[in-house]
């Protein structure tokens, strides 16, 4: 698949595939963006908490699973700085410790901003 940098907004069309991304996150990992990040909340960081809460085992960080969101769409647009914003919206827990983006919504085009929407 062609990058943003070689393919202009105009020939990019809603429900386009982008290329998958997957990601297989670490109990290390988890507790490194705890501390990074401030949130240290036992969900994520104590398997008998996070079972006694329902979960199977620890979980991601809703912020860490969209920083892989962000890293499959700047991977695909070719430039970091192509990138102004993205925005997303948690609804539900990841509960698996694998995070797979290749199932993602089609991106919908914004003429007058000439944005695009995952």
């Amino acid at each position: 698949m062609k990058t943003m940098s070689t393919l202009d907004f105009e020939h990019v069309s809603p429900g386009q595939a982008l290329p998958s991304l997957s990601k297989q996150v670490t109990v290390e990992q988890i507790r490194q963006y705890a501390e990074a990040s401030g949130d240290r909340n036992p969900i994520h960081l104590d398997e008998t908490f996070a079972r006694s809460a329902g979960l199977p085992g620890v979980i991601a960080h809703g912020m860490l699973t969209m920083a892989f969101a962000n890293q499959m769409v700047t991977d695909w647009l070719g430039d970091r700085s192509m990138l102004k914003r993205l925005q997303g919206r948690f609804g539900y827990r990841r509960l698996e410790r694998r995070c797979d983006t290749t199932h993602r919504d089609q991106p919908r085009r914004h003429q007058s901003t000439r944005r695009e929407s995952l």
